[in-house]
């Protein structure tokens, strides 16, 4: 939708410089690789294939310390959460090891246990398409509290033979198919809404121990009281956050879109090449589409056309989500190397609408850079009549040069709805308004928005690392070390050296070599807005040793405006 594309120009404007982050985190965490391979996170996931109960990973838990002890009994209570996403996972199931003692979690993610003895000292979690986790439970505390995350994986459906020859979750998976048009939001006339983008990059797998060690990264030592460590072998640095609020309107026919944004905040260090890194995220993705573009590359929808030609289906929970009764499908690929996901979604039982798709993409799929991409998106149903995404998470594992074994970097991208407005004449009077002829309009205080007005119009509150951000990167600036290196990494990284009003190169263009001039020799100059606001000059003069020749070049920019 235009909401991600406009995104992606404020992103184009107004950073500068992650690029030069990339080699300055290289350089300092390469230097110091021995520190990598004690820390090496095994990234191997055990999906459970069904219900039942059994040994699975163990992995770490993030525990509350307890409460408060009661005269008899046990309290347990908690919340479920996707590890990736941090969406809580209904229904998921937790039962006392080797014990018929269980019970789900409730839709919001949520359970609570009131135990007169506990039935074994450990309880094991699971659900579709996850890694189990088993937790010991002290006997020595009376009352505690939880909060399990869950890493999504393969899921893998058994071979089962069906009487008749029928299997219920393709044929319930084929009347979604028939449905489109009819669950599809895009069949409206027009719409309008309020879109929230949040948009935030961490870097991975940091040894705490190098900024103790690398002569750059010491420097930067406090930078390490950023670092999440809830998790203590995936550890991640917050690096930068963007934020946007707009109104979107879209027109069917014609096909006319129009967008007014309100607000955009950007922290972080500023990149255009970051900005391309983070504009593949900002994608769109309508899982009604017969192919889903990730990163340029096409998969096949598991509700595609002829998706029961790529994958198979099976039905595996039946719960009332708000009010409705819906059918859980899990689905995997029929063959690997083709490009198509593992996953499940909840599918309503009157008119066969997804109401909740959950995919992943691991690193076999071969996207360049990728080592794992996981996606979610939740829909509600509007008027009974139509069914309306209302929230898009997207969550990208870049894979290093180097290998997964040593800092990367995790994109998380989340995007909210609110106001939905649907088939009203207002929306295409506002499109046609020849007042705002522009498919893009940009309020004037739009970048100007303070610390209050994001805190009144977020459709969700930072969490404590998102915060952590904007106080982090002031005081990286304040340093005079800062600038120090800022000035050697922007060199390094753009081959451009500012003198004043006039900047230098690249310097990577001064010498070269080719079979026709030989030796070739260059020098570029250029002026910046420190001598010309809205004018840019640019030229270069060369001479080839081998064919003795004189080369320039000369260019003007003017810009007559400043906003898209």
């Amino acid at each position: 939708m235009t909401t991600n594309n406009v995104s992606i120009i404020i992103l184009s404007k107004y950073l500068s410089w992650l690029r030069i982050l990339a080699i300055f985190c290289w350089f300092g965490f390469c230097t110091h690789q021995k520190l990598y391979s004690q820390i090496a996170v095994d990234t191997s996931i055990v999906v459970p294939v069904d219900t039942a109960f059994g040994e699975g990973m163990r992995l770490p838990v993030d525990s509350m310390p307890p409460i408060k002890k009661t005269p008899k009994g046990y309290l347990l209570e908690g919340l479920i959460t996707d590890y990736t996403t941090s969406e809580p996972l209904s229904f998921a199931t937790l039962q006392f090891k080797n014990t018929g003692v269980g019970m789900r979690a409730d839709i919001d993610g949520k359970f609570k246990f009131v135990l007169t003895d506990l039935p074994s000292d450990t309880l094991v979690i699971s659900n579709l398409g996850y890694s189990k986790k088993m937790i010991r439970i002290s006997k020595e505390v009376n009352k505690q509290v939880f909060k399990f995350e869950l890493e999504r994986g393969s899921v893998q459906i058994k071979n089962v033979v069906f009487k008749y020859d029928k299997n219920p979750g393709l044929t319930l998976v084929k009347k979604v198919i028939k449905n489109k048009p009819l669950n599809n939001y895009d069949k409206a006339d027009n719409y309008s809404y309020e879109v929230y983008n949040k948009l935030e990059m961490d870097i991975n797998k940091i040894p705490k121990k190098s900024f103790k060690i690398s002569p750059i990264l010491k420097k930067f030592s406090f930078v390490q009281n950023y670092i999440d460590s809830t998790s203590e072998d995936r550890p991640f640095l917050p690096l930068f956050l963007t934020e946007t609020l707009s109104d979107y309107y879209y027109q069917k026919k014609p096909k006319k879109t129009k967008e007014v944004i309100k607000g955009s905040r950007i922290s972080g260090y500023k990149n255009q090449s970051v900005s391309q890194m983070l504009g593949s995220m900002y994608q769109n993705i309508n899982f009604y589409d017969n192919v889903i573009p990730i990163f340029n590359v096409g998969f096949v929808s598991p509700i595609a056309n002829d998706a029961a030609s790529f994958y198979k289906y099976e039905i595996t929970d039946t719960q009332w989500v708000h009010n409705k009764l819906c059918y859980q499908v899990a689905f995997m690929p029929k063959r690997s190397g083709e490009h198509t996901f593992n996953g499940d979604f909840w599918i309503h039982d009157t008119d066969f609408a997804v109401q909740k798709m959950n995919m992943i993409v691991t690193k076999e799929q071969n996207i360049n850079w990728v080592n794992k991409v996981t996606m979610m998106q939740e829909f509600t149903c509007l008027e009974d009549t139509l069914w309306f995404l209302t929230k898009d998470k997207f969550y990208v594992d870049f894979l290093p040069p180097h290998g997964d074994k040593v800092a990367g970097f995790l994109g998380r991208k989340t995007t909210t709805y609110k106001n939905i407005v649907v088939n009203n004449a207002e929306i295409e009077k506002f499109i046609e308004t020849k007042k705002n002829k522009a498919n893009t309009e940009i309020e004037e205080e739009a970048l100007n928005r303070n610390e209050d007005y994001w805190n009144q119009v977020r459709h969700d509150s930072l969490t404590k690392n998102e915060k952590s951000i904007y106080k982090m990167i002031d005081t990286i600036q304040s340093l005079p070390i800062y600038k120090k290196y800022y000035t050697l990494f922007y060199l390094l990284g753009t081959g451009i050296k500012e003198v004043g009003p006039l900047e230098i190169g690249p310097i990577y263009n001064l010498y070269s070599k080719n079979t026709v001039e030989g030796p070739r020799f260059r020098v570029s100059l250029g002026t910046t807005p420190k001598l010309f606001k809205n004018i840019y000059l640019k030229g270069y003069i060369a001479y080839g040793t081998l064919d003795q020749r004189i080369k320039y070049n000369a260019s003007m920019l003017w810009l007559l405006k400043r906003h898209p």
